[in-house]
């Protein structure tokens, strides 16, 4: 069931991307989608239910994103555990600031057991970023298990974890 709901959501996705009322496709804009929310944060907690594992959700979010032209880059596995749950938690908002305040097109994502590197190619900010609910999110649930995220922007913006 899940699946068909996440092939059917592509699909609408893709539909919309070809004909999204943009006829010059240079002027397409990922972010456009984002905040009208046809791939909101919402949408996809909806779709990539707590039922599936870090690993299958990792993989679902991979591919909605292809449809919209955004390629993540994966090395490396989540650990089947409550540190690969947290790991998605911080790869999912990771890639939507990526592509909302950066408008990030490739982000790769280096994982290993305890920690995790998420860069991407997005601008990279020119003064001190203030903290929203997303950061400070991610920085909560690492904590709940001793990790902790560092931020590092010089050429490229890039998160940093560790447990």
């Amino acid at each position: 069931e899940f699946e068909g709901e996440v092939l059917s959501h592509n699909k609408q996705l893709q539909m919309r991307v070809n004909d999204c009322r943009v006829l010059d496709r240079s002027k397409f804009d990922i972010r456009d989608f984002v905040r009208e929310g046809d791939i909101s944060r919402a949408e996809l907690k909806r779709q990539i239910s707590e039922k599936i594992d870090s690993i299958k959700k990792l993989n679902k979010l991979v591919e909605i994103y292809k449809v919209l032209g955004i390629n993540i880059n994966v090395k490396g596995k989540l650990p089947g555990d409550k540190i690969g749950d947290t790991f998605f938690e911080v790869i999912r908002e990771g890639i939507t600031n990526a592509i909302l305040h950066g408008g990030s097109r490739n982000i790769d994502v280096n994982i290993k057991r305890d920690s995790m590197i998420i860069s991407n190619d997005g601008t990279v900010p020119s003064s001190e970023i203030i903290y929203g609910e997303g950061i400070k999110g991610m920085k909560r649930k690492l904590a709940l298990l001793g990790g902790y995220l560092v931020i590092e922007y010089k050429d490229r913006f890039v998160l940093k974890v560790k447990i």
